[in-house]
């Protein structure tokens, strides 16, 4: 999951040296001022894919709210989606889609109460494994980079599946009850 740290991004600037001095000429004309790389890598990535030589640029690494309103872009100049434009509807279904998908179905995610255990430590100990579940569904969607979560980097006091979180778990309970049958 997200830590509480600095969210950091980059962007290209040519320069020149010549041997005393460094000026700094700009960023690349196809690039808005707003816009921005994840990694330093994709910004690299990016000039290599625009016909540019990565060595002619220096990558300048910025922080949080360095840069107003920045757009993070991918190599392919593709924008990556703000997690904080989705409802919380549509962030539930993305991370029981995630767990579902891990499990490969939900017919593999079903339990059964073990023979001498109580339906109260069932109970218990189903809700457990459905936020482990969901945890490492969080998990795997920051991991995959599909999505800008800078509005969240460094914040303790929220995250970005705060609204979704405890619906998605009831969801994977359900399916771990068996009781998503008597919905169909």
């Amino acid at each position: 999951m997200l830590s509480i740290v600095d969210y950091h991004y980059f962007q290209p600037d040519r320069y020149v040296d010549d041997g005393t001095n460094v000026d700094y000429l700009g960023m690349p004309e196809e690039l808005f001022s707003f816009q921005a790389f994840r990694t330093e890598e994709e910004c690299r990535q990016w000039l290599i894919n625009h016909d540019y030589n990565p060595g002619d640029w220096a990558i300048h690494e910025y922080c949080n709210d360095d840069i107003e309103g920045v757009t993070l872009i991918d190599a392919g100049d593709n924008v990556i989606p703000k997690i904080e434009d989705f409802a919380d509807d549509e962030i539930e279904d993305m991370l029981t889609d995630e767990v579902l998908f891990s499990a490969g179905s939900i017919d593999n995610l079903i339990q059964v109460r073990q023979s001498g255990e109580s339906r109260n430590q069932f109970m218990v100990r189903v809700h457990e494994l459905a936020e482990h579940e969901v945890n490492a569904a969080i998990c795997g969607i920051e991991e995959a980079n599909e999505y800008d979560f800078s509005f969240y980097g460094g914040n303790p006091d929220s995250e970005w599946y705060d609204g979704a979180r405890d619906k998605a778990v009831r969801t994977v309970m359900r399916w771990m009850l068996d009781e998503y049958q008597e919905e169909a």
